[in-house]
């Protein structure tokens, strides 16, 4: 678990928010990964600085993804060997718990062609880039200094033969992603409560790779 602290004073710069995966069991032939990021806040409402992805916000565009691992994540191997394209297909305000937002996020190679998971390697799977865009001035989005946790729930390998899924979920094993924003508070009096969001998972490879044509 580690703790993103900033400031929100100024517009420039980002954070970046790597996920990766230790398979407990060997997948191979793999085309294409889902996976699924929550988001939890304080003050009971998704604050206006996180509402990404939505019409008449003013940070639409200050989520992306990427699928080349930064230089710090020595121990992770690429899985896709910088061949896969990725986007975020989804980002979902929770309408029964106002408080939370889920991400979706698939990526996948193209041609044809495949990768293999090994039990025990870590592997990139991508980051979240998170920039600062209208914290402060004319126009900027307030709740940057709200506390809120966010967590990846899970990543699903997708084998096109045979097609079938498996899944790793990420909070009962595999991996343990959790990032607390500025300095939230886990499951105390007054503090954040970070459980899973329940947004229907709505995208597929299909829709990803409209995103390139």
């Amino acid at each position: 678990m580690v703790n993103k602290t900033f400031a929100c004073n100024i517009n420039t710069g980002s954070n970046i928010l790597v996920a990766s995966l230790v398979p407990d069991r060997p997948v191979l032939g793999v085309s294409d990964l889902e996976s699924r990021v929550d988001l939890t806040f304080a003050g009971g409402s998704v604050p206006d600085w996180w509402r990404f992805r939505t019409t008449g916000t003013c940070r639409t565009s200050s989520l992306n993804v990427a699928t080349t691992p930064p230089a710090s994540a020595v121990a992770c191997q690429d899985w896709a060997v910088g061949s896969a394209l990725a986007g975020i297909t989804s980002y979902t305000l929770n309408a029964f718990q106002l408080g939370k937002a889920s991400v979706q996020i698939v990526s996948g190679l193209t041609s044809g062609a495949t990768a293999d998971f090994v039990t025990g390697q870590e592997y990139y799977v991508f980051s979240l880039i998170l920039n600062h865009v209208k914290t402060v001035g004319t126009g900027a989005g307030a709740g940057c200094n709200l506390g809120a946790c966010i967590g990846l729930q899970y990543v699903e390998l997708n084998t096109p033969t045979p097609v079938r899924t498996q899944t790793f979920f990420a909070f009962s094993f595999d991996t343990d992603w959790l990032t607390i924003w500025q300095g939230g508070i886990l499951n105390s009096a007054g503090g954040l409560n970070c459980a899973f969001t329940t947004a229907a998972r709505t995208s597929t490879w299909g829709s990803v790779k409209s995103l390139y044509r």
